[in-house]
């Protein structure tokens, strides 16, 4: 969910945008519109889709839509299968949230930002079928990268859905494959307090007959349970794909004997984008023969894969290391990535944790990899103050508190030793303002 949303939803409304305007003003404008941030439901978002008669050819007309679920590795995925299915030659659509640096980032066409115009003159088209309907931000975002997607006539759209599954905006949009990624708690006022309540709503974006790839060995029961009862083919790791590590790079199995050897490190960096990049490779081969990628496409893509803010050293002179965990499952896959480097430096985390996060089992997950702690508040109707992370540390570190990420940052910066690190964690809010102060050109263009 957009920061920006939560931040704008309790303001004053802002003036609708009239005649030519740059596109903040439509975001602005478009985060007041609707009572709430978050309003799930496809109620709205399939009306507004058949006003803009989106998603309306034939089936056999449409193009291939992958659709994205899960609690964390959704980004990961979609940037694997975006990197391959370009190298295969395929003109790609993209759709994701939230971004880093600009909006932009969440529309792509042929792995390119879409413009500020392309953006703009899509929300017109959005706020003319809309009518008197209200939309979220999310949702208004959504529609608008479906009708930008439409019209560039792509040959593959991949979407990532925002929030759960089962009511997210994207789900109006039918899938010719999904892919459910690792699933945790996350969300808890809107998906349920257990991993099976997650998986039910993250088990929504299945359909009858259409095949949904799993990226965990031992999904909820509630997923495969769903997938039974209204007869999705499932492809689990373990019993319908897999990997094994080879003495020349790692090899991807399939249930048909099908077999794809010597594939190169994946451009995405730390142990579990191996599991990503396998259940990559499955929905690809889902999609078979309608998209035919070759072995040399695969190992192109998985190599050249790339995403920011994921495990991502920062091209600065001190050691930095940014990664957008978020909830307890991206902080357990940023310690197993700290603890695989054998020669364990002195590290000093920077970590600034949303309010509606499981921060203790977060910071848990972390403590043993972390030698010195600045915790940062964060802004808006979903911060949280830095003092609250203070309670759910260890003693055995030093522990700072500020009221910035900017000012936890810059501390930690100077507190650094020649030899030691600093990892930057905690929310997308948290690396993106840590890399708007440590440089302007991380993201390199694409």
């Amino acid at each position: 969910m957009s920061d920006r949303a939560v931040r704008r939803a309790s303001a004053g409304r802002v003036a609708k945008p009239a005649g030519p305007r740059p596109l903040a003003d439509w975001l602005d404008w478009q985060s007041t519109l609707h009572p709430q941030a978050v309003d799930l439901g496809l109620e709205r978002c399939r009306r507004v889709r058949d006003a803009m008669g989106l998603d309306a050819a034939p089936e056999s007309h449409r193009p291939l839509r992958i659709v994205v679920a899960g609690t964390n590795g959704k980004g990961s995925c979609v940037a694997f299968l975006e990197s391959i299915l370009i190298a295969a030659g395929f003109r790609t659509g993209t759709y994701t949230s939230p971004h880093l640096h600009r909006y932009n980032e969440r529309v792509r066409i042929g792995g390119r930002e879409v413009s500020d115009a392309v953006l703009v003159e899509a929300f017109e088209r959005v706020d003319a079928a809309r009518g008197d309907t209200s939309l979220t931000f999310f949702e208004f975002g959504t529609l608008a990268a479906a009708d930008i997607i439409e019209r560039a006539r792509v040959d593959v759209t991949i979407m990532e859905v925002g929030l759960g599954g089962r009511l997210d905006a994207v789900n109006a949009f039918e899938p010719s494959v999904s892919l459910i990624t690792a699933v945790g708690v996350d969300h808890q006022a809107w998906l349920g307090d257990d991993r099976e309540s997650v998986g039910r709503e993250k088990a929504g974006i299945m359909r009858p007959a259409v095949p949904c790839v799993l990226g965990e060995r031992a999904p909820p029961q509630s997923v495969v349970d769903h997938a039974r009862a209204i007869g999705t083919p499932c492809r689990i790791p373990g019993r319908d794909y897999g990997f094994a590590r080879g003495p020349n790079g790692w090899k991807w199995w399939g249930a048909d004997a099908s077999a794809i050897g010597e594939l190169p490190p994946p451009g995405l960096v730390g142990p579990h984008q191996l599991d990503n990049a396998a259940a990559c490779l499955a929905v690809l081969d889902a999609l078979s023969p309608r998209v035919e990628v070759s072995d040399e496409a695969m190992r192109t893509g998985v190599a050249s894969a790339w995403i920011a803010g994921r495990l991502q050293w920062l091209d600065t002179p001190p050691r930095v290391l940014v990664d957008v965990a978020h909830n307890p499952l991206g902080a357990q896959a940023l310690a197993a990535y700290l603890a695989s480097n054998r020669a364990r430096p002195t590290r000093r985390a920077v970590c600034g944790v949303l309010g509606d996060k499981d921060a203790g089992a977060m910071l848990r997950s972390l403590a043993r990899e972390i030698d010195g702690w600045y915790l940062a508040s964060l802004p808006g109707s979903r911060g949280r103050d830095a003092r609250e992370l203070v309670g759910a540390l260890p003693r055995s570190a030093p522990t700072f508190a500020f009221d910035s990420v900017e000012a936890a940052f810059e501390a930690a910066l100077a507190h650094r030793g020649e030899h030691e690190e600093v990892v930057v964690f905690g929310s997308f809010v948290t690396v993106q303002r840590a890399l708007r102060l440590a440089t302007s050109a991380i993201c390199p263009e694409t």
